[in-house]
């Protein structure tokens, strides 16, 4: 149909991209399923609050008003996650990001925790 866009349905993704947080997320929004996600980046520490927030379990309010219930902007199915970095310096910035790290601990918090996640040099090798 024109106009409109049909869901992809991979569950990997490795990705070596250089854009802004917003087209990143615009472009990921395509492929909901996804299990496993690996961005090549040349600045990890470029990847924001705006990215990893979108990745977050975000509060919420179910029907009942005791409950609390969690949403996922991205990803609910996320289990893997990997920056791989193109410069020395960026490999040693990207594990200090606390966007990161906040990511990792809301969705550990509600029982849909990131796995594995890794910060890979050039070559694809831990930094």
């Amino acid at each position: 149909m024109v106009g409109q866009v049909t869901s992809l349905k991979p569950q990997a993704l490795h990705l070596d991209t250089q854009c802004y947080d917003q087209y990143l997320i615009n472009a990921l929004r395509v492929l909901p399923g996804l299990e496993e996600l690996y961005l090549g980046v040349v600045r990890p520490d470029g990847l924001g609050r705006v990215f990893f927030g979108a990745l977050e379990a975000e509060n919420g309010r179910g029907s009942h008003s005791l409950s609390t219930t969690y949403a996922f902007s991205l990803y609910p199915n996320l289990r893997t996650f990997g920056i791989r970095a193109i410069t020395r310096f960026a490999i040693a910035n990207a594990t200090n990001t606390p966007f990161l790290h906040r990511m990792i601990e809301t969705r550990q918090k509600v029982g849909a925790p990131v796995a594995e996640y890794q910060v890979l040099g050039r070559e694809g090798h831990p930094g």
